[in-house]
C-alpha cells in the first residue's frame, strides 16, 4: 500500500473521493480551497474519539 498525500484541493478530493475516504482511515485528510484549509475528513473512529457517537442526536439542531 502506497501512502498518498494528506492535503487535497477541492477538485482533487471530488475526483478521488474514494481515495480520500480510504486514506482517512489511517490519517486525517485536509481539503483545501485555493490553498486554504476548509475541511478535514477523519475516520469514524477518530471522530468518535473526539466527539462521541455521531448517531447521538443529543444537543443537535435536527
Amino acid at each position: 500500500m502506497t501512502m498518498r498525500k494528506a492535503h487535497w484541493s477541492v477538485a482533487e478530493a471530488k475526483a478521488s473521493l474514494s481515495a480520500v475516504l480510504e486514506d482517512a482511515k489511517t490519517r486525517p485528510q485536509v481539503i483545501e480551497n485555493r490553498g486554504t484549509a476548509v475541511a478535514v475528513v477523519v475516520s469514524i473512529a477518530a471522530y468518535r474519539e473526539c466527539i462521541g457517537d455521531p448517531d447521538d442526536d443529543v444537543g443537535s439542531s435536527r
